[in-house]
């Protein structure tokens, strides 16, 4: 099947996801996958957008213009029904997780991990958001392992997930926005921490 048709076949599943099921549940989600395994990870995906949206949605009609926290919250729900899918339906940590579910499913957010290892959240965003290229470093994996309770081979699933997927970066002038991945080292060194903070995380104290 040539990558045109592919594409088209897997919006159209989507499609049809989405008109059967405005607000997704565990069950329906495993069922569409085991009805279209080779989509599975776009219909996960595509079932958190949704479960996203519903629940802005109802926070908008309930209180106006969402709050930073309701957003937070929401996408936090919707990927921890995602997961819950996944689990049901076979999947463990030990499976190629997103780094997002898991920080969902633990009930935290990039900010609040980059307090707790004095790191600069735009390092964990970095890494989150597939713009960090493995390998990743070692006190980092250390860290985020023993606050995350997950084995590094879960992490480096999890990392080699993100960089198959990587989202956008800042937007040039120049040109589109694209995404930009790049070694784990220089993306430490041009972050704003002092440089004592960037020695730490290097390993170069």
């Amino acid at each position: 099947m040539s990558e045109d048709r592919t594409e088209a076949k897997r919006d159209e599943v989507l499609f049809a996801f989405q008109r059967a099921h405005e607000r997704p549940s565990a069950e329906s989600i495993i069922e569409w996958i085991k009805r279209h395994p080779d989509y599975a990870e776009d219909i996960r995906e595509h079932a958190a957008l949704m479960l996203e949206m519903a629940l802005l949605a109802e926070a908008d009609d309930a209180a106006g213009e969402p709050s930073a926290v309701l957003l937070s919250r929401g996408r936090s729900r919707a990927l921890s029904a995602v997961h819950n899918a996944q689990i049901a339906d076979g999947a463990t940590m030990d499976d190629a997780t997103s780094f997002e579910v898991i920080i969902a499913t633990r009930h935290t957010s990039i900010p609040d991990i980059a307090r707790s290892i004095d790191i600069d959240r735009g390092i964990l965003a970095d890494l989150v958001k597939g713009r960090m290229l493995a390998p990743a470093g070692e006190r980092l994996v250390s860290a985020l392992t023993a606050l995350l309770n997950i084995t590094e081979d879960a992490f480096e699933r999890a990392l080699e997930l993100a960089m198959q997927q990587p989202r956008l970066g800042m937007a040039r002038s120049d040109r589109p926005p694209e995404p930009v991945q790049r070694p784990y080292g220089d993306i430490v060194r041009d972050s704003s921490m002092t440089a004592e903070r960037k020695s730490y995380w290097l390993g170069e104290d």
